[in-house]
């Protein structure tokens, strides 16, 4: 019995979800500039979708090491990319550690002078 609630509760979830994304394609769709939009967009999705199969169909193994070259290229873009980041992240990190130390160093000069007066003053008790 608990296991149908538990499936009953998520496909009422399901469904909530589902009637959302319906009513938001309802909405986009009721403008006429979308639904022009959309139709340029398949159309021009369709005659990709049409050149590849040609592509394929024409010669399979030479396609396929065009995909290869590309996936590649965008390989070595992504690295490329997260290299840089991470080249920022690094830069920031440690423009932020020399600031922590220069706070530090300004505070502990008033430390160690606190510290040597008070030994000074022990050391004459």
């Amino acid at each position: 019995m608990t296991k149908n609630k538990e499936n009953g509760s998520g496909l009422g979830v399901f469904a909530l979800l589902a009637g959302a994304a319906a009513g938001a394609a309802a909405l986009f769709f009721s403008k006429k500039e979308n639904r022009d939009q959309a139709g340029k967009t398949l159309a021009k999705a369709e005659k990709q979708i049409e050149h590849v199969g040609a592509e394929i169909k024409k010669n399979p193994q030479a396609f396929a090491r065009k995909v290869e070259k590309q996936g590649e290229r965008l390989a070595q873009k992504v690295v490329k990319d997260v290299s840089k980041k991470s080249r920022a992240v690094k830069q920031k990190a440690n423009t932020t550690a020399t600031k922590v130390q220069a706070e530090a160093k300004a505070v502990t000069p008033t430390i160690t002078k606190k510290k040597v007066v008070v030994q000074k003053k022990l050391a004459k008790k």
